[in-house]
């Protein structure tokens, strides 16, 4: 691991300094994040076989193959954040396909996961007592309106009246798509809850932080972890869930917040 008097020294030099003010130009993002997302690439890819001697040396010599690296890490992270915004980009456009007949129907991408997804057609058997409406709610829900009417044989006019029949269905039956509602999120709230638990089980425990920090990590990329690291309160995000046992006071602030969201889902529990 890089020493803090390194990384100070690292940071400070003017090869650092340019680079990092590039990046953040690139990613419209403050210089502040630019050096912290640029040091981080820097110390997970481009410097693992250097050791604090061979940067202070490299540093001093203003060495041409160190700059190489600060450019291509810099080059990396704008590649991936542009790799990125492409998928997801792709993501919404093709799950944008949704049903809009007089305002009836709204899916929003933005909003919905494979797992929601899947959720939502588990639940059509308690909902539509007849088989071919709920494998046509599920075709519609998942394949989008023009593949369901190929599927089903169905003209825009046909399509229309069977949407208006199941609309009408669910206007008519109003506990029971509320009841259905609720429970699935309760369920989303318990397993929520459950994967707070065991975060701080392993905090009240007093698990070192290299442990938390496996944890975390693991946990990196699921919704409770985003939830909770997606606060203002958090100087950086992204060094809390990769590095948390070097986060500073961030780590106190992300435990803090697994204490506060999980007292919410009780008391939200409580009150059902």
């Amino acid at each position: 691991m890089i020493s803090d008097k390194t990384i100070t020294r690292l940071t400070s030099w003017p090869a650092f300094t340019s680079n990092s003010k590039q990046l953040a130009r690139e990613l419209n993002i403050s210089r502040e994040n630019g050096a912290h997302e640029l040091l981080l690439e820097l110390i997970e890819h481009r410097l693992g076989e250097m050791t604090d001697e061979d940067i202070t040396s490299a540093i001093t010599r203003d060495d041409i193959p160190l700059k190489s690296k600060l450019k291509y890490a810099r080059k990396d992270i704008a590649r991936r954040v542009r790799h990125q915004a492409e998928v997801e980009k792709e993501k919404t456009q093709r799950l944008s396909q949704k049903v809009d007949v007089n305002d009836y129907i709204h899916l929003d991408p933005s909003q919905r996961s494979e797992d929601d997804l899947r959720q939502v057609i588990a639940l059509l058997p308690q909902l539509f007592p007849n088989g071919q409406t709920r494998a046509w709610v599920a075709s519609v829900l998942s394949a989008g309106k023009e593949q369901t009417q190929a599927d089903f044989n169905q003209s825009e006019k046909q399509f229309t009246a069977k949407l208006r029949k199941v609309v009408s269905y669910c206007h008519s039956h109003p506990a029971k798509t509320q009841g259905l509602m609720a429970s699935r999120q309760d369920g989303r709230l318990v397993r929520e809850l459950g994967i707070l638990r065991e975060f701080i089980t392993m905090v009240e425990d007093v698990a070192t932080d290299n442990e938390l920090a496996a944890w975390i990590y693991d946990h990196k990329d699921t919704a409770v972890m985003n939830a909770l690291v997606n606060s203002p309160e958090i100087s950086y995000q992204r060094w809390v869930t990769e590095d948390f046992a070097h986060a500073g006071k961030d780590r106190y602030v992300l435990v803090n917040r697994a204490y506060q969201r999980a007292d919410e889902i009780n008391k939200i529990l409580a009150d059902r």
